[in-house]
């Protein structure tokens, strides 16, 4: 990170765009940050230095909570996310260091409530096999989707987890692997609303279409 880069990110008014409405101090510069749907006070951040930042709009420019370094990401965080729980406190992280974070606000200073690492096998040129990590770029998640999330990975490919009470993460499809995959790192993901067995992924110049459980369906170039 460049010295002296601002750490500062602001809350808006539309009504009023010359001035911020609220700036937000950060324990390191913000890569990505999100309004709580349930708890609409509340604004998660993920940073640069890996940290996740929690602020109350009603409390402050200070964060109310911070993550434990030495349990948070050692990358930048490449996307936040909160999820649709009944207590509005769960939240999903994703970061190039090959992990993807669920938490819970009340339990913060604790650590994720449960962790997946992004894993691929690989083949050397003289035939031996082992595991690299994958880094994660962007998550989706939806509502109508239950405990899924849906994982953009740097390599072009997509993952679909599912995170159930009292059990372990688990992957559950894997997009991509042997036709589709982007060229490159996945930079969004977005479910059809109308119907949400369909979602878009963004990479490598070309937008595609999948359906879940199945092979992506169609290819549109972004430029031509």
């Amino acid at each position: 990170m460049p010295d002296k880069m601002p750490l500062q990110s602001y809350v808006w008014d539309l009504n009023n765009p010359n001035v911020p409405d609220l700036v937000l101090n950060a324990p390191s510069s913000i890569t990505n940050i999100s309004y709580n749907q349930k708890l609409s006070d509340q604004i998660g951040g993920g940073c640069y230095n890996g940290l996740i930042a929690i602020w109350d709009v009603k409390r402050g420019k200070e964060p109310i909570m911070v993550s434990p370094v030495e349990k948070s990401h050692s990358d930048p965080i490449s996307h936040l996310t909160w999820l649709f729980s009944r207590a509005g406190t769960e939240l999903v992280t994703t970061s190039t260091d090959g992990n993807v974070c669920w938490w819970d606000t009340r339990k913060f200073t604790d650590g994720p409530i449960d962790k997946l690492e992004l894993k691929e096998e690989f083949v050397n040129p003289d035939g031996k096999k082992y595991e690299r990590s994958v880094g994660g770029t962007v998550l989706e998640f939806n509502q109508d989707s239950a405990n899924k999330i849906l994982i953009g990975t740097e390599q072009g490919y997509i993952l679909t987890a599912s995170k159930r009470a009292k059990k372990s993460v688990e992957i559950l499809s894997k997009y991509g692997l042997e036709s589709g995959r982007h060229l490159g790192p996945v930079y969004a993901i977005n479910r059809s609303i109308p119907n949400s067995r369909y979602f878009l992924s963004v990479g490598d110049w070309s937008a595609k279409v999948f359906k879940f459980f199945f092979i992506y369906i169609r290819k549109m170039s972004i430029f031509s």
